[in-house]
């Protein structure tokens, strides 16, 4: 999850100016759940990224029923907020949903019933402001976000004539393809040549805990690599979980990492399924529409080169039968 806008930062300033707050906490989405995603403080720094439980503390109680909540006497109840204890003299709470699933928007007050019927609608005001500006941040990001892919993409497709050879080919393609997706691993594997298995060509890191697996063929549809052979389908999950999340990459006898989010897409060959590009990380994160446009394009352009050196081999076979010379690939 990328950093908050200034003008977010500025927004909860202007929070704990109109309502004199000690403290003001926006708790959003982060990647896996919720954290501390912006604050302010008179007393200084508010710690960013501190994860946020749904359910426990008074933040995440807010997070899970999506209600207000006011708690006078905060020094009495020795309440916990979900982000950490209470400031020091701290004696009021109050907290309100950001609309949009976007979390909660927090304020303690050093003030005895500071925090009045009127003042919760500004804060509730303010909170809607708070989710109208991330979503503007989030739409400009995600321009910035499908031009930079862009451009990853347009170094792909030229890497075939930087290096014609295929094993540094594919793994500039891979490596390329790890950096444009922000991936913990990018990998290809590949059908047998009989079709009835498949195994892995490369990867940018390592998949299995001891790499004697690493040459092994895998049975077709074993695992969620195997699904995608034998469906012919592309598979997808992270925050949003997917049927196939939890499910492992090769088989269950097989120890191979767990990725909790996962893009894997079928290399089509005159419509089989002759491999499976696929990027993952061991985090849960969102997955993009801009990345998912990005790895099918990528996925496909694989494919048609896959073909055409499929093509040039079968031709160059049937060269060397008759006799003639070969092209060179």
């Amino acid at each position: 999850m990328s950093e908050p806008s200034f003008a977010i930062e500025r927004l909860l300033e202007a929070v704990a100016s109109v309502l004199d707050a000690y403290e003001v906490v926006w708790v959003g989405p982060s990647v896996g759940g919720f954290a501390v995603r912006a604050g302010f403080c008179l007393a200084g720094e508010v710690p960013r990224g501190v994860p946020v439980c749904v359910g426990q503390g008074l933040a995440g109680w807010v997070l899970k029923n999506e209600t207000p909540l006011l708690v006078d006497h905060l020094d009495r109840t020795a309440s916990h907020l979900g982000y950490g204890p209470a400031p020091q003299g701290a004696k009021a709470f109050y907290s309100c949903p950001v609309p949009g699933g976007r979390g909660a928007l927090c304020v303690t007050s050093k003030k005895t019933y500071a925090l009045s019927v009127k003042d919760q609608k500004i804060l509730e005001l303010f909170a809607r402001t708070l989710a109208a500006m991330d979503q503007e941040t989030a739409a400009s990001r995600s321009v910035d976000d499908e031009a930079r892919l862009a451009v990853c993409l347009q170094r792909l497709c030229a890497l075939r004539e930087q290096h014609p050879r295929w094993s540094e080919f594919l793994g500039c393609f891979l490596r390329d393809l790890a950096q444009g997706l922000e991936a913990t691993h990018a990998f290809l594997v590949v059908s047998d040549e009989w079709g009835k298995g498949y195994l892995l060509e490369a990867s940018t890191a390592p998949l299995f805990r001891n790499p004697v697996w690493e040459g092994k063929v895998f049975e077709a549809g074993s695992g969620i690599l195997g699904w995608v052979f034998k469906k012919n389908q592309p598979v997808v999950f992270g925050q949003e979980c997917g049927e196939m999340a939890g499910m492992p990459l090769f088989g269950r006898q097989t120890p191979a990492v767990e990725l909790r989010t996962l893009m894997a897409f079928p290399l089509k060959v005159h419509r089989r399924c002759r491999g499976v590009l696929a990027a993952g990380h061991l985090e849960s994160c969102a997955v993009r529409l801009a990345q998912h446009g990005f790895m099918r394009a990528a996925a496909d352009y694989l494919a048609l080169l896959l073909e055409n050196l499929y093509l040039r081999n079968r031709m160059n076979a049937r060269k060397a039968h008759s006799g003639a010379p070969s092209t060179s690939l």
